[in-house]
Order: structure tokens, then sequence, then C-alpha cells
């Protein structure tokens, strides 16, 4: 049976290079001894021996590919938890997604991220996370 303390740390927040995803322990997990049930079932660990709150996890990888991972975890769960086994793309959606803090990357990946947009990488950093913003 699953406890309130338990209930709390059903949501998970991830930060990849400044952008956040929010997800749940279900999904990170579909895929046993994956990298996120190892991270997980660390941080429970070491949360349970008195440790800080292991909120949001920090990831050094493009949030760019950790999008298509995530998306392919939602898709698998929802076919695992799904009544008729079909993918629900309203589960997928019910994911929420927060904007990039383009403010907390490195020079060198907002630069990276204007190129692939087809944007100007010129610039100080202000100028380089305002086109960002507006695109």
């Amino acid at each position: 049976a699953m406890t309130s303390a338990d209930a709390s740390f059903d949501a998970v927040q991830l930060s990849l290079r400044g952008q956040l995803f929010s997800t749940t322990r279900a999904v990170l997990t579909v895929y046993p001894g994956s990298y996120f049930e190892v991270m997980l079932r660390s941080a429970d660990m070491r949360h349970e021996q008195g440790g800080a709150t292991r909120e949001p996890f920090v990831i050094d990888r493009p949030p760019q590919l950790f999008s298509w991972i995530l998306t392919l975890m939602q898709a698998e769960h929802s076919a695992l938890t799904s009544p008729v086994g079909n993918a629900s793309e309203d589960a997928m959606l019910k994911e929420e997604v927060v904007p990039p803090d383009y403010k907390m990357q490195k020079m060198a990946e907002l630069k990276e991220l204007l190129a692939s947009r087809g944007l100007a990488v010129s610039g100080k950093k202000d100028d380089l996370v305002r086109r960002l913003e507006e695109a």
C-alpha cells in the first residue's frame, strides 16, 4: 500500500541543462534496471537515511534528446497500463513540460540552440536568451 509520503514522491522533476521536465516515477521506471530506476532507487535510500530532498534531479544531457526518450517511456508506460493495451495520446499529453530556463545554460549551448533554429548567434548572453525566448 502506498503511504501519503510515497504519493508525494510520485511526481518527479528533472533538469536537463536548465530545461525542466515533470513526469512520474511510474514512467521513469517503466524499463527495469534503467538509469532512471537506479537513480530513483538511490535517491530513495538517501532520503530514508535522512538525506536532503532529491528534487529536481540534474542530468547533464541535451534536453532535446531527453524529450524523445521521455515520450518513448510515456508511450510504453501507457501501453502497459491501458486496459486495451494501446498507448493513449491523452496520457502522454498530461505530462507537463516546463519551458526551458535559458539563463541557466552556457553560452555554447545557447549558440547551438540558436544556430539549430537559424537565428543569429552573436551578442551578449542576455541577447541570446531574449532571442530564444522570443522564437
